[in-house]
């Protein structure tokens, strides 16, 4: 669920700039284009499932960012779990937009960051190595929510913040096992891939 974490990292990173203005935005003050193949032996799961699993990403899309703290990201990609020694494979798809909306204020020392961040499309789908879908998750999700950080004794040195609350609720429309009973098990994977 790469779209529902972009928040974190956008906060994490400082990508979401502070001092949120009201009014509507006329296009994205940055751009950015997501672009990344890449393919490497999965250490965990060789281990695991005691034969060599290799790990495929192939994800495209773009996120932009606008002063006013929305976030639009669109993207679709996939990764491909292959037994080397069988040729068997578990493939995941995605395919699908993330829309986002936060503000911050900081008061003595104390960052607060409400959000409000929708998935939307087939943000999830598992596939065997038949081609036969293992998990479908779909529809729209929401999160609603507030973080409060002491931004510690220096506001530009992230290393002695500290989290002092989260709050989140969460509306499901649509079937979404995943954000419901989490991603394909290890375990599961290697049966499926022996």
């Amino acid at each position: 669920m790469f779209k529902r974490t972009l928040t974190a990292v956008a906060l994490a990173t400082g990508l979401v700039v502070s001092g949120a203005t009201t009014g509507e935005a006329k296009g994205p003050e940055e751009k950015f284009r997501i672009d990344e193949q890449f393919s490497e032996t999965d250490g965990f799961l060789s281990e695991l499932c005691g034969f060599e699993v290799n790990f495929a990403l192939d994800t495209r899309g773009w996120v932009r960012l606008w002063d006013n703290g929305r976030v639009l990201v669109t993207e679709h990609g996939s990764f491909v779990l292959t037994n080397v020694e069988n040729g068997k494979t578990l493939t995941n798809e995605w395919r699908g937009a993330y829309r986002g909306q936060s503000t911050e204020t900081v008061e003595d020392g104390i960052l607060t960051v409400s959000f409000h961040d929708v998935n939307l499309g087939i943000p999830e789908r598992w596939r065997d190595h038949d081609g036969k879908v293992l998990i479908f998750d779909r529809g729209r999700a929401a999160f609603d929510g507030e973080i409060v950080i002491d931004l510690g004794d220096d506001p530009e040195d992230p290393e002695d913040d500290e989290v002092l609350h989260f709050h989140e609720d969460i509306t499901v429309n649509g079937p979404h096992p995943i954000l419901e009973q989490g991603f394909l098990d290890p375990e599961q994977a290697c049966e499926r891939l022996s």
